[in-house]
């Protein structure tokens, strides 16, 4: 199960050597989180994104197969008005967020 176009799938196959995939075969999911929830409920096999899984692997409803890993293909960004960065509710989201953002990669 995928949710994007094959792109992530053709990469991760790729890097682990695998040849005469089609990486945009199967399922197509609308959202990452759905392949993860989907893959939870046993209909299938996804690719995801790490930080969005840490619970379901910490919980061992899903497992890590292969040990295999590839750089994500896109990103998140945090975009602010440079003016409203030293207001403290502003301030205090920033931290908050960012702090989250490392322990879901930390795990």
């Amino acid at each position: 199960m995928h949710d994007d176009d094959g792109t992530a799938w053709s990469n991760w196959l790729l890097v682990g050597g695998v040849e005469g995939v089609d990486g945009s075969a199967g399922l197509r999911m609308g959202t990452a989180l759905l392949s993860i929830e989907a893959a939870v409920q046993g209909l299938g096999v996804a690719l995801g994104d790490k930080a969005i899984a840490t619970e379901e692997l910490a919980s061992g409803s899903l497992v890590r197969l292969f040990g295999l890993g590839v750089p994500a293909t896109s990103y998140y960004y945090l975009v602010c008005d440079p003016d409203q960065l030293q207001v403290p509710r502003v301030r205090a989201f920033i931290d908050w967020l960012l702090d989250e953002a490392g322990q879901s990669f930390a795990r």
